[in-house]
């Protein structure tokens, strides 16, 4: 009988050990750490030094780099967005005050169509256009 308890006793002694052999990989294990298989090596191979059981246990402990991410590009409205502006034809947004392309100053309004006067014809496309861009839409 006293075999059996002594025996038993020494499985529970060697479980405990190993479980305080592992505490290092356990902890990361539980924090989820991006590195925790590396961390179980480490302390699977090196824990026996007590130098490399504290290393992996800071390691695990250590709490993960912070990812901060910069917008490398601006969001810029789409092509069915634009109108062409009123002096050089190019592509810019309504809301524009000064043209990107030529740099002349727009009015207030000027994206948006003229109300139609009583007795006025709708405006064809060449009355909207300036005589230099009607070469440009084949007019």
């Amino acid at each position: 009988m006293e075999t059996a308890a002594a025996l038993l006793a020494g499985f529970i002694v060697l479980g405990v050990l190993i479980v305080l052999y592992f505490i290092p990989a356990l902890v990361a294990k539980n924090r989820n750490h991006h590195n925790a298989l590396a961390i179980f090596i480490l302390n699977f191979f090196l824990g026996w030094t007590l130098f490399g059981w504290v290393v992996a246990l800071i390691w695990a402990m250590a709490r993960a780099p912070e990812l901060t991410i910069t917008p490398t590009a601006r969001i810029t409205p789409t092509a069915e967005r634009r109108l062409p502006c009123p002096y050089c034809a190019e592509a810019i947004i309504p809301a524009a005050r000064v043209c990107r392309f030529c740099g002349h100053e727009l009015g207030e309004n000027w994206a948006r169509p003229a109300a139609p006067t009583r007795g006025s014809k709708p405006a064809s496309i060449t009355s909207w256009t300036m005589p230099e861009q009607r070469h440009r839409i084949g007019l």
